[in-house]
């Protein structure tokens, strides 16, 4: 069974560095896997998730195999909004979003604005200058250098 098969059950996602760099992981784990029966209720919980649905995401746009992406990237990127006395926000259709929700609403924003974010070839070239144009809120996202690092790997 192929990598992609035993992360991902057969989702047709970008073959990258990061996938090789889990093999032994993936192929030698006994206590932690993914269900792959679950993918598609857990997919149907974050649609009906009234905090992202209710204020302009539109994640019935996205493929099951886009949503995944989706969260996987956000997630990668979710662990710091704050600097010194200035909370970072964006605003996204006329209101104002921080923390996780934020950059939620920024990477959607970016999607719609034909940033290719779920596509990882793309995600490996990305440059500091679109990150901080994607992230462009109240303040500079702290730690963009980290996530450029993280996207381009």
């Amino acid at each position: 069974m192929s990598l992609k098969d035993r992360f991902f059950g057969g989702l047709m996602i970008t073959r990258n560095k990061i996938l090789d760099s889990i093999k032994y992981v993936v192929d030698n784990s006994k206590y932690v896997n993914i269900n792959k029966n679950n993918i598609d209720n857990v997919i149907s919980l974050l649609k009906e998730n009234k905090k992202l649905n209710s204020n302009h995401i539109d994640l019935e746009k996205f493929t099951k195999e886009q949503m995944i992406f989706y969260l996987i990237l956000c997630e990668s990127l979710n662990f710091c909004y704050w600097d010194t006395n200035i909370k970072w926000k964006i605003e996204y259709k006329g209101e104002w979003y921080s923390g996780s929700i934020g950059l939620f609403y920024a990477i959607f924003k970016a999607i719609e604005n034909g940033y290719d974010l779920l596509n990882s070839d793309y995600l490996e070239k990305i440059t500091i200058r679109q990150l901080d144009e994607i992230f462009k809120g109240t303040t500079r996202i702290p730690l963009l250098k980290k996530d450029l690092i993280l996207l381009n790997n």
